[in-house]
């Protein structure tokens, strides 16, 4: 197991890594590109890899899975969160969006405790409300540092905390490329829908069009390392990496839009992050 825990944490660390580098590339391109656009875009790269991955590895991939129960919530989750938190890049800086979502493994826990009927107890739940309160220090409703974006980040964090969960509960002999490739497909009709918002042309300079092509890249294997990551490791073990994400939007931030964080979102982030682990502290007890 410990083996197995180490693998899994090893492709946490590089999922999270592949999403703030996407991050970065989206909120890059989101001057020239809707968010419909981007996930259009980016989605047909990461079909095509998943694609090759399947005939690769020769998966048997069935359309038909998508009515399984649980993968059809966890696309639904995954398409709402991946919409929301797109649109939100383009609006918010990147280190704010990342701490926000820090607060997805909380949810995650209230989730397993009203969903999956796992035993929570009142440390947890305790946890659970500071770590929100964390959520508030950042967004700081009501008051001039206040960004109307940072609640689609919160929206962002119930969809892919939705995909977390269901993830759990998806058969195991399904492949996770076949898993992946089922969520890119709806990831670029969901993306086609939200661009007949806009007005925006689909003619880009080719330099827009190759960032497309590495936010596919980026985001199809930080999206299938995670869902290897939580189907091959404990969640008590792998769960703690996830706030690599934020380290790394963080250094990405300053060195490529010059973004350096205030006071709030410091001490926000850290009652995120302590209440997380905490929280998985008390899992693994």
């Amino acid at each position: 197991m410990a083996k197995t825990n180490m693998q899994a944490i090893a492709l946490m660390t590089v999922s999270m890594l592949c999403f703030a580098i996407t991050d970065g590339f989206i909120k890059l391109v989101s001057e020239e590109a809707n968010a419909g656009q981007i996930m259009v875009l980016a989605s047909i790269i990461s079909s095509l890899i998943f694609i090759v991955l399947i005939f690769y590895n020769k998966d048997d991939f069935q359309f038909k899975i998508m009515l399984e129960r649980p993968i059809l919530i966890r696309t639904l989750g995954d398409v709402f969160g991946a919409s929301c938190m797109v649109i939100s890049l383009g609006l918010l800086p990147l280190g704010n969006a990342s701490a926000i979502l820090q607060f997805q493994p909380l949810v995650v826990t209230m989730g397993a405790a009203l969903f999956l009927r796992e035993k929570v107890g009142w440390r947890r739940w305790s946890a659970i409300i500071i770590g929100f309160i964390g959520v508030m220090i950042i967004i700081r409703p009501g008051l001039n540092g206040f960004n109307s974006a940072s609640i689609l980040v919160i929206f962002a964090v119930i969809g892919l905390a939705t995909r977390d969960l269901a993830t759990r509960v998806i058969r195991t002999n399904i492949a996770n490329s076949s898993i992946s490739l089922l969520d890119s497909l709806a990831l670029i009709i969901a993306g086609f829908i939200i661009s007949l918002f806009f007005d925006n042309s689909w003619l880009f300079p080719l330099e827009i069009y190759a960032h497309m092509a590495l936010i596919g890249c980026f985001g199809g294997l930080g999206y299938f390392c995670i869902t290897k990551a939580v189907r091959l490791g404990e969640i008590s073990a792998i769960a703690p990496y996830r706030y690599s994400r934020l380290i790394f939007a963080l250094i990405l931030g300053f060195i490529f839009f010059g973004e350096i964080p205030d006071m709030a979102m410091m001490l926000g982030s850290a009652i995120i992050i302590s209440a997380g682990i905490y929280t998985i502290y008390r899992e693994k007890q």
